[in-house]
């Protein structure tokens, strides 16, 4: 039986399906219903690298620091970003958070690190936090306030939100020195 190979809307091959055999024992590809929930094993992969296994992370951490560790929000370098920042952190790990600001807010920021699971955590949980602030108020959230919202985190990982808060400070200290040498556009 000749068989012609397309994709499907959803991306699938459809030679299987016009032969007769998708997810046949013949074929040896399972139905769709014996697949692994991909999501499901994404995320204990992800969990494993960060806290040794997600059982562990449960037992350690707050739903919150896992679902932002596993999940990060606004994470990645933003290449037109009015403002930068760079912290080593005593632990090893780096942390740069990119502001892109309006005239009043903070438009648009994001994070990367080279940090732990709660390194992860703190900066997708605080880039979440300051969306949308006054680059004042963003400056006014605290370490206490972060691992507050992370529904807390061991004490030998607070260090972890202490490098996020400063180096998300440090930014806007930089933003404020461009808009003061009149650097950047800030909206207008």
């Amino acid at each position: 039986m000749e068989q012609l190979s397309s994709k499907t809307d959803e991306g699938r091959d459809q030679s299987e399906e016009s032969a007769g055999t998708r997810g046949s024992k013949a074929s040896g590809v399972a139905p769709e219903a014996d697949l692994p929930d991909l999501d499901a094993v994404f995320d204990r992969a992800i969990a494993a690298l960060q806290f040794g296994s997600l059982e562990e992370g449960q037992a350690r951490y707050a739903e919150q620091v896992l679902d932002h560790a596993i999940r990060p929000r606004h994470v990645g370098r933003l290449s037109d970003a009015d403002a930068f920042a760079a912290v080593d952190g005593l632990c090893g790990d780096r942390m740069e958070f990119y502001l892109r600001v309006g005239a009043e807010s903070i438009d648009v920021l994001s994070f990367m690190t080279d940090g732990c699971g709660p390194t992860i955590a703190c900066g997708s949980m605080l880039s979440t936090m300051v969306l949308g602030k006054s680059l004042q108020e963003a400056g006014a959230v605290g370490a206490g306030e972060l691992i507050a919202a992370l529904g807390g985190l061991p004490e030998e990982s607070e260090h972890c939100a202490e490098l996020a808060v400063q180096t998300l400070r440090q930014a806007i200290a930089n933003c404020r020195a461009d808009r003061n040498a009149g650097v950047g556009s800030y909206g207008d």
